[in-house]
């Protein structure tokens, strides 16, 4: 997974892709790690994509989880935005006129890498 950012990607197995059990296992890994992270107090964002299995064809989800440094740690007045969920996804809301004209892909980069 190419990402911006470290992050950890989780993904349904094909043969799960049928019945009631469909995404139990996904599930439960996902859950496992998460509840490590809220233990240890490391904040993280969450994104679910759906993806088409090459083998397969089925639709599959994959679980994208970044973990992060808490929001006061990371300084937006520099970056010129802020590096939560949406940000990380590709939604960049600039906080000022100034900033937006000021951003490039590299400073985004750059700034998310650094958080």
């Amino acid at each position: 997974l190419d990402w911006v950012a470290p992050c950890f990607s989780f993904m349904s197995s094909a043969s799960s892709v049928c019945g009631p059990d469909t995404d139990v296992t996904l599930c439960n890994r996902v859950s496992w790690f998460i509840s490590n992270l809220t233990s240890k107090r490391i904040p993280h964002n969450i994104l679910f994509a759906p993806v088409i299995g090459s083998l397969t064809g089925h639709l599959l989800t994959r679980v994208i989880v970044i973990p992060r440094k808490p929001q006061e740690e990371f300084d937006v007045g520099r970056a010129g935005f802020n590096a939560a969920l949406g940000e990380i996804s590709g939604m960049i809301i600039a906080q000022s006129r100034r900033h937006y004209d000021e951003l490039t892909e590299c400073k985004i980069e750059t700034a998310i890498r650094e958080q």
